[in-house]
């Protein structure tokens, strides 16, 4: 009995101090990317301004993934990337000077309060950053090689 006691109480504490430590992690955690182009800006946003043009260079497009652009500016595409029920948002930032383009691209993850979805948001940089780096390489490689 006193062995189910212990048992009952060491779970209770480490159940108390797993939320206390989810506390500390944000519940929005955003990855980020950026590269420089050496094109101008109307360049960078010809390759990048439909996402049908995004499988020559998006390595992280696949037929489980639909995108859908929601807001575009002068500096800025937003979009909405849907894995099958779950809604994540996208977005480039692009600035331009002295004719080198930069382009931002970034993911916002919304977690819920439950300790193990934000303690699952510690790997996201993991999933997605590596994608994300090789992908802005293959599209300044497109741009910069194209005349």
């Amino acid at each position: 009995m006193n062995f189910l006691k212990l048992g009952l109480i060491s779970l209770l504490v480490f159940s108390i101090l797993l939320f206390l430590f989810s506390l500390l992690i944000p519940s929005t955690v955003r990855v980020s990317r950026a590269v420089n182009i050496q094109a101008g800006k109307e360049k960078v946003l010809n390759r990048i301004d439909n996402p049908e043009k995004w499988t020559s260079w998006n390595e992280l497009l696949n037929d489980k993934i639909s995108v859908k652009l929601t807001d575009t500016t002068n500096s800025e595409l937003r979009s909405e990337w849907k894995f099958g029920s779950k809604v994540i948002r996208s977005g480039y930032y692009i600035e331009e000077s002295s004719g080198v383009t930069v382009i931002q691209w970034y993911f916002d993850f919304r977690n819920g309060w439950a300790p193990w979805q934000k303690i699952g948001s510690i790997t996201y940089d993991k999933q997605f950053g590596p994608g994300m780096e090789r992908s802005l390489n293959k599209l300044k490689n497109l741009i910069e090689k194209t005349p």
